[in-house]
């Protein structure tokens, strides 16, 4: 089973006096990985190459940014694969010690400063949680509150007026039966969300 990340966690590794520092991040969307390669580029300005991988659901991705084809990237993204990582990203910067490393050399210390960097993550897993906005007749209080009590759902916000508007929190949902034991309630809003814990 895929797991996510809590806190990302960060390395050093240093190669022959050139230094690599890796970063892992989770992720909420695609979108983020532009913004935060910038991020990371502007925080390591005296770096030469960024390259990354991310994994986000069914999208794998990697690039060497100007390292030789394999050496920066692939490394990244296996190590991301070796731990079941999904909606993650990991950037590694390189700092140019003055000796060349070679390929082998070079896929080594990616390897090691992504090893580290994962040392450093805290991981867990991922759950969804089901928001259902309700709205049903004012008499019915007592009915909601036996429906949220055997459900195990969680009362997040609740207005009375001539009725009642309510928005429950589920970690599993059937409609079905919302609409067996709240038959005189309509769902008027669901939302899916998912995160990791």
């Amino acid at each position: 089973m895929m797991r996510g990340i809590i806190a990302g966690g960060t390395s050093q590794y240093v190669c022959q006096r050139s230094r690599f520092h890796a970063f892992v991040f989770p992720l909420e969307t695609i979108d983020e990985v532009k913004n935060l390669r910038q991020r990371i580029e502007k925080e390591n300005h005296g770096a030469s190459h960024f390259p990354y991988a991310f994994r986000f659901d069914e999208q794998l991705h990697q690039d060497d940014d100007g390292e030789p084809n394999g050496t920066g990237g692939t490394p990244l993204l296996n190590a991301l694969k070796s731990h079941d990582l999904n909606r993650c990203l990991i950037i590694a910067a390189r700092y140019f010690g003055g000796k060349k490393l070679g390929i082998k050399g070079l896929r080594h210390a990616f390897e090691a400063a992504a090893a580290l960097a994962l040392s450093n993550t805290v991981f867990g897993s991922f759950q969804t949680q089901i928001s259902i906005n309700l709205s049903g007749p004012l008499e019915q209080i007592g009915l909601l509150h036996r429906f949220v009590m055997e459900t195990g759902a969680r009362i997040e916000n609740i207005t009375y007026n001539k009725t009642i508007s309510a928005t429950l929190i589920f970690s599993a949902f059937e409609l079905d039966y919302i609409t067996r034991r709240l038959p005189d309630w309509i769902v008027t809003a669901q939302t899916e969300r998912t995160f990791v814990s």
